[in-house]
């Protein structure tokens, strides 16, 4: 008797754009069509970070064990950082929540911004190494991009302030985030604009697209290209 083969099932695509941030790290996903699946911020309490406690709403929404992430930085972190690792715990918990959730495939990352205060860009980097960590154990493709080449794709302009971003994805792409309170909404329209780049550069799907986001995303590949001569 012959073994009927299994067709094997075709891969869905889904993309992600991140924008990490200390305070709320943007997440926007994207299907293989590039219509918009959803947007999440994953907010940090600051009041409850004061208290020594990751945020109820974090561990409501993305189903983290605060227990468990107390006790791995207990004894080990000192006092005046443990908070803070908790949280970068916390934040990863919920990406691998998000990523598995939704089967996401590719990624683009905002890289860093540098700034002149060295503490929050030392924060940055501790929380975002953690992040592309964890895309590498889920074998999730990722790019990382400037934050002048999400700028320039969304508004037609690299140096465009974070608020005029924000305006221009609902002008363009309609998006409110009217779920997400409104000091986190420059974190979606961050992760929104990541999003929509990582769908056209992954899938090398560029119509539709007007000539400057056409540029953003064929620079890209340039940018890639030299980084692996």
């Amino acid at each position: 008797m012959k073994k009927i083969k299994k067709k094997k099932e075709k891969k869905t695509k889904v993309y992600v754009g991140l924008d990490i941030s200390i305070s709320g790290t943007g997440v926007s996903l994207f299907d293989n069509k590039g219509k918009h699946i959803k947007t999440y911020v994953i907010e940090r309490s600051f009041a409850e970070r004061a208290r020594g406690i990751v945020s109820t709403k974090m561990v409501d929404e993305f189903k983290i064990d605060s227990l468990t992430i107390r006790k791995k930085v207990k004894g080990v972190v000192d006092l005046k950082r443990r908070f803070s690792f908790m949280n970068y715990l916390a934040t990863e918990e919920a990406i691998k929540f998000i990523m598995k959730k939704h089967k996401v495939t590719h990624s683009i990352i905002e890289n860093y911004a540098f700034s002149r205060h060295s503490k929050a860009t030392t924060k940055l980097a501790e929380l975002g190494s953690l992040i592309r960590k964890r895309l590498l154990l889920m074998g999730i493709r990722f790019l990382e991009v400037t934050p002048q080449s999400n700028k320039k794709f969304v508004t037609g302009k690299g140096n465009s302030p974070k608020d005029v971003l924000l305006q221009k994805v609902f002008k363009k792409w309609g998006e409110e985030f009217e779920d997400i309170e409104f000091k986190f909404r420059m974190d979606a329209a961050d992760s929104y604009g990541l999003g929509l780049m990582c769908y056209h550069y992954f899938s090398n799907k560029l119509s539709g697209l007007d000539r400057i986001e056409r540029e953003t995303i064929l620079n890209l590949y340039d940018e890639s290209t030299k980084a692996n001569e």
